[in-house]
């Protein structure tokens, strides 16, 4: 991907990722899988109580993948992290996912990253946007 990407793209993507790593996501998914294998193999869960676990974990991610593009957005700029996005779109083909495909993703799509990004999706602090 490296070779691949404009310099501004690649900006754009390591301003992403150091967005995950300032904002302790990957200590925070640690710490948390930690604690859920801890419980399940302690004293066991039950499947629906899985189901529900794993769903409220995807939308943690997806509202982390929020988080990080607003903050390489303010250590870049909009436009290096949009051309992350466009060009990561072609090398990958112009997959975008559906709401429902989006539901059990750990990402957001990239037209719901692109609006938050140009302003037209509000995302809460409680991470309810």
């Amino acid at each position: 991907m490296v070779d691949s990407l404009t310099h501004g793209a690649l900006r754009g993507v390591l301003a992403h990722e150091y967005g995950h790593v300032d904002n302790r996501h990957p200590i925070k998914q640690a710490t948390i899988l930690g604690l859920v294998a801890a419980v399940k193999f302690g004293i066991g869960v039950p499947v629906g109580a899985v189901v529900v676990l794993l769903l409220a974990y995807l939308f943690m991610l997806r509202e982390w993948e929020f988080v990080a593009d607003t903050a390489a957005v303010k250590r870049t700029s909009p436009e290096d992290v949009l051309a992350a996005f466009d060009e990561y779109r072609l090398i990958e083909g112009d997959k975008d996912l559906s709401r429902f495909s989006e539901f059990f993703s750990g990402h957001p799509s990239f037209r719901r990253r692109i609006a938050a990004i140009n302003g037209n999706l509000v995302i809460s602090p409680e991470g309810s946007g």
